[in-house]
């Protein structure tokens, strides 16, 4: 197996297992929504990088800091899941997509609502 092929099934293994995680000990109450969007592992195998959104945007912060305070957990998780070696070190981070786009779509919806604007 190439080691493009081997990092993207360990991407996916990882997404998934972090996912099923947040979702079933982190899903908080109801009042926001934690989702893995991407996780890229470096070449090394020795990090990955996980990208999570949150919404609404407005908690964004405080739940990527209780989720940084909780990473020993979700490693230690992930290391007894995960049968492989070496299992990389999750580096988590605030996936900003989904809040830029919303920006983007409200300026547009703005703008459209311009009397003074013409679509041609």
């Amino acid at each position: 197996m190439s080691n493009e092929r081997r990092i993207e099934k360990i991407d996916e293994l990882i997404k998934r297992e972090i996912g099923s995680l947040l979702l079933r000990d982190y899903g908080g109450d109801g009042t926001y929504l934690l989702t893995v969007t991407d996780v890229k592992t470096a070449g090394n195998i020795q990090t990955a990088k996980v990208f999570i959104s949150i919404m609404p945007e407005a908690k964004s912060e405080k739940i990527m800091r209780f989720l940084q305070h909780r990473i020993h957990d979700i490693q230690h998780y992930l290391n007894r899941q995960l049968r492989m070696r070496p299992v990389p070190k999750i580096i988590l981070v605030a996936d900003m997509a989904g809040a830029k786009m919303s920006k983007t779509l409200e300026a547009i919806r703005k703008l459209k609502d311009d009397p003074n604007f013409t679509e041609n």
